[in-house]
């Protein structure tokens, strides 16, 4: 909505959780293509400047898949536990907290 001009990919591997999102794309009017797949199967000529995860356990498996598909200077912001990996720099981290839910972290990172 704000960037028109920014090519958005959305990776989901559940079919049912594509469909929605394809549904309220195009229910927003929102461009935005949804694939639905699995990261290790993305074949894609692009590569990404940004990645963003929700409550992933990214362990280096993860990130090394994340990392192929992600341009050098690639980045991760994420939601959940701060992943602990010697592949990552630059980590930035914030705390936030709604009304009387438990604390969480957002994250963001370089992959190296």
């Amino acid at each position: 909505m704000a960037r028109p001009d920014l090519k958005i990919n959305l990776l989901e591997r559940s079919t049912k959780k594509s469909d929605w999102l394809t549904y309220i794309l195009s229910l927003l009017q929102l461009k935005a293509e949804v694939i639905n797949a699995d990261l290790p199967e993305l074949k894609s000529p692009d590569y990404y400047r940004l990645a963003i995860t929700r409550q992933v356990a990214l362990d280096n498996r993860i990130l090394k898949k994340i990392k192929a598909v992600s341009r050098e200077t690639g980045q991760l912001i994420g939601y959940g536990p701060v992943p602990e990996s010697n592949l990552l720099s630059d980590v930035q981290t914030v705390d936030f907290q709604i009304d009387q839910m438990p604390p969480k972290k957002i994250f963001k990172v370089r992959i190296i």
